[in-house]
């Protein structure tokens, strides 16, 4: 059977639409890594313009992998404040990232990383596995505010009360302190009650004394409004 011209030029046009079909979904799927491997890039530019641009830029993609360049450029003197800033506005994405920069061997990466950390906790809220995590990380600034963090959850499951408690063991009054005020918020139950009532007892600092003090008033009134 002979093909008329007209059908060829149907078969023609069809294939052509199906490859540019291909290349655009192909576009589409590869760009956020091009553009991410583009950015990344750019961070060796020679001018402090353009890598000033690509720190910003890195911080809306998103990525994880983003957020593990970003961090060994918290030390650099002329990114600083904009590496942290890009961190900061990637959220939750740029914890695993942070985490392994506060465990660093360079001291001044750990505390940059861990200050970034705090920062980031006081303007996105964090899940509590997650908060948990950061309460097993070395730098006391670090534990204090994810226990706070932890008090605003109100989640009194096991793992947040073992993790508050286990973080007063061998701290200092200051990182106590937050922890027994953090169980006083999240708790309401007589398990809980009996253990702060423990530590009550066994203090001897007038700080931690004032802040089980509350601890326990905060349980007592929520046990009242529970009745």
């Amino acid at each position: 059977m002979t093909m008329t011209p007209s059908r060829k030029k149907l078969i023609t046009s069809s294939v052509l639409l199906l490859g540019v079909g291909v290349v655009v979904v192909a576009g589409i799927t590869l760009y956020p890594s091009l553009r991410e491997r583009y950015w990344i890039w750019r961070l060796e530019s020679e001018t402090e313009e353009q890598r000033l641009e690509a720190a910003e830029r890195l911080g809306e993609l998103g990525s994880r992998r983003a957020a593990h360049v970003l961090v060994e450029l918290l030390e650099d003197k002329r990114l600083g404040r904009a590496v942290r800033a890009s961190l900061i506005n990637l959220g939750e994405t740029a914890i695993p990232a942070l985490s392994r920069g506060v465990n660093s061997k360079s001291a001044m990466l750990s505390l940059l990383s861990a200050r970034t950390l705090v920062e980031l906790m006081s303007q996105h809220p964090l899940p509590v596995p997650t908060l948990t995590r950061i309460m097993g990380l070395k730098h006391e600034n670090l534990r204090i505010a994810a226990a706070d963090a932890l008090a605003r959850s109100s989640d009194s499951s096991t793992t947040v009360v073992t993790s508050l408690l286990r973080s007063m063991d061998g701290s200092s009054p200051a990182m106590r302190c937050h922890a027994i005020r953090a169980l006083g918020e999240v708790a309401a139950t007589s398990d809980l009650l009996e253990e702060v009532k423990a530590m009550l007892d066994a203090l001897g600092d007038p700080r931690l004394f004032e802040a089980a003090s509350q601890a326990l008033r905060t349980i007592r009134s929520r046990r009242r409004s529970l009745r």
